[in-house]
């Protein structure tokens, strides 16, 4: 930790608890296009985490689904909650350069920053819609550190799923998993505080 110059979080499931608008896009989403329901347990093993344009290829929906998808999202947003210690933890992390990476597109996602008031929070934020391919890809990764002006390998990346796993590993950067294996694994975000 002590070598590390930033930290980039993951939105969804870290800062903000999002499950509920995003079970509820996608469930209406499949509903939409005739597909069968999933309850919620299914949503968070097999799509949770995953960019959105992925979770809808494998299901064989189209563009059209996916900006439906998104609209629903967004109609949602009222069901966002942050976290308790959201705030105090990137007070905190600000000894650092802060990064946002997230598979949300960039409307939703300055949509959600205005809504609580996280924008002065971070220097960077890279979204899905940003970048060629979203995590677990690296690249989102990578592109924030550039835009922080920092290596990889000096950044330590903060997520909640196997798919933010993957990105920071994959880029070099040292990962803190929320409820999942990582470098470091930590069970609520006000945890980080002592790490940092």
């Amino acid at each position: 930790m002590t070598k590390a110059k930033a930290i980039l979080f993951d939105l969804d499931g870290v800062l903000i608890n999002s499950i509920d608008a995003w079970y509820l896009a996608f469930k209406e989403t499949l509903k939409h296009v005739g597909l069968r329901m999933i309850d919620k347990r299914e949503f968070k093993e097999n799509y949770w985490g995953q960019e959105i344009e992925e979770n809808l290829r494998r299901l064989q929906m189209d563009d059209d689904a996916e900006k439906y998808c998104l609209e629903r999202y967004f109609s949602h947003i009222d069901k966002i909650r942050l976290f308790e210690g959201t705030k105090e933890v990137l007070e905190r992390a600000r000894r650092f350069k802060v990064g946002l990476v997230t598979n949300t597109p960039k409307s939703g996602v300055s949509k959600i920053l205005k809504q609580f008031g996280l924008e002065k929070y971070f220097d960077a934020v890279v979204t899905r819609d940003e970048v060629e391919r979203g995590k677990p890809n690296p690249e989102i990764v990578i592109k924030a550190c550039n835009f922080l002006g920092v290596k990889p390998k000096e950044a330590m990346v903060v997520g909640d799923t196997r798919s933010d796993v993957r990105a920071g590993r994959g880029a070099g950067s040292r990962v803190i998993g929320l409820g999942v294996d990582a470098d470091k694994r930590i069970e609520k975000l006000s945890d980080l505080l002592e790490l940092i």
